[in-house]
């Protein structure tokens, strides 16, 4: 008789099913047709709206996630952006922020929308053990592919004492409570598979949820924005933690005035200093794609455009594509069209070397 066995990827090489008798098969994310099926069908429940709002809701839906098109392919989380879509009416038009309304709605939302009560034994700690988790894991590659039960229960221990119990064996008999709870649940982190001893692994479901929850471990056990900055800017010199760095980045200016002018200004001053060229580019470019989510001063968005256009031209003529100009400076007139006020600018001189920023006159 025909049998179809399912089973998720992680753990799977340790217990593989016998490749003589079953045919083995990866299921794919899904294609732009199965979103739009998808949609269609989630909102056509909604019986309070009449049915020419609800064809209008799902062409919005399908054009405002279309920012997000590595996410809404995966079933769990277009599930979560049209649960998102149908409270709010809208979709966030940047990743950063799509990423935090889909970790918060799992997170803080879903039991109880669904009416379950859930009594975890530490729910005061129950974020920041969750943030601590996420940053272990995630500044170890090797444990991104699932950690085991042991490894998990000793590592919530660790965090809840002292902090939450004054007793080892009670922040061990906790952190014990807390890994059965999230067995076999579709939330934020759940067993997905097992080693070849019959050990569960768990993953976070998401690595959405993983780089949100390592961003607010970064934000949350950082003294200053100097902190963070020491954090993460060896990070963006090599084009790594790209997503936690936006998301730390965004949930920092939300909680303190004038962080974005600060965390970019120290950006770009950490760029200037480098002594390695892609090590700039790589910073320079993160700063400018932060344009996409933080709302600097007037001041600080141009220095970062200066600073952008600069590297621009810098690899153009590196590659040949133009001529090395005597010298390209720009001023405020190109933003405001005669302004007698000059703004800090990268400037490259006859030989090719960067001059850093200078007062443009």
């Amino acid at each position: 008789m025909p049998a179809l066995v399912t089973s998720r990827k992680i753990g799977y090489d340790q217990a593989p099913l016998d490749a003589d008798k079953f045919e083995i098969m990866l299921l794919e994310e899904f294609s732009d047709e199965q979103i739009e099926q998808y949609a269609t069908k989630w909102f056509l429940l909604e019986s309070e709206l009449r049915m020419p709002e609800r064809q209008n809701k799902v062409s919005t839906f399908i054009d405002e996630s279309a920012v997000v098109p590595d996410i809404r392919s995966n079933p769990l989380m277009l599930g979560l952006l049209c649960n998102i879509y149908r409270g709010e009416n809208y979709i966030p038009s940047n990743r950063p922020e799509v990423f935090e309304k889909c970790a918060v709605m799992l997170f803080e939302r879903w039991d109880r929308g669904r009416g379950i009560d859930v009594v975890f034994p530490f729910k005061s700690r129950l974020r920041p053990a969750m943030q601590h988790l996420a940053y272990k894991i995630y500044s170890e590659p090797r444990l991104q592919g699932g950690v085991t039960e042991s490894w998990l229960v000793d590592e919530a221990a660790s965090y809840l004492f002292p902090r939450q119990f004054e007793e080892p064996d009670q922040a061990r008999e906790a952190a014990e409570e807390f890994i059965q709870l999230c067995k076999g649940r579709a939330w934020v982190f759940t067993d997905t598979g097992s080693t070849a001893d019959g050990e569960a692994l768990f993953q976070f479901t998401h690595r959405t949820f993983l780089e949100y929850f390592t961003a607010g471990y970064l934000v949350r056990n950082s003294r200053s924005l100097e902190q963070i900055l020491e954090t993460l800017v060896p990070r963006i010199e090599n084009r790594e933690w790209d997503v936690v760095a936006q998301l730390a980045f965004q949930i920092q200016t939300r909680s303190l005035e004038d962080a974005a002018d600060d965390l970019l200004s120290g950006l770009l001053e950490r760029a200037s200093e480098s002594g390695s060229p892609r090590a700039r580019a790589n910073v320079v470019s993160f700063a400018g794609r932060t344009l996409e989510f933080l709302v600097p001063s007037p001041r600080v968005t141009r220095e970062v455009v200066c600073q952008a256009l600069g590297e621009a031209v810098e690899q153009a003529v590196a590659s040949g594509t133009v001529e090395r100009p005597s010298a390209e400076l720009i001023t405020d007139e190109d933003f405001h069209g005669g302004s007698e006020s000059r703004v800090p600018c990268r400037s490259v001189d006859g030989s090719g070397s960067p001059r850093g920023r200078h007062e443009t006159t």
